[in-house]
């Protein structure tokens, strides 16, 4: 089975009252691996609608 891993943790007490939280990215490094980027942005939208995440994240 693969090996599990966690890409990031986060505490946000302020996630409660928002609709969304944008955790985190991923990028290929110069190295040419992938990084987990952590975020933790706040966002309205949801799996209904994804318009305001998208706006979000721009």
């Amino acid at each position: 089975s693969p090996k599990k891993v966690q890409l990031c943790d986060y505490s946000i007490q302020s996630a409660a009252t928002s609709q969304a939280v944008i955790m985190c990215y991923v990028e290929r490094s110069m190295e040419d691996s992938w990084e987990v980027i952590p975020v933790g942005l706040l966002s309205n939208g949801n799996a209904m609608n994804y318009v305001p995440i998208k706006r979000s994240i721009r």
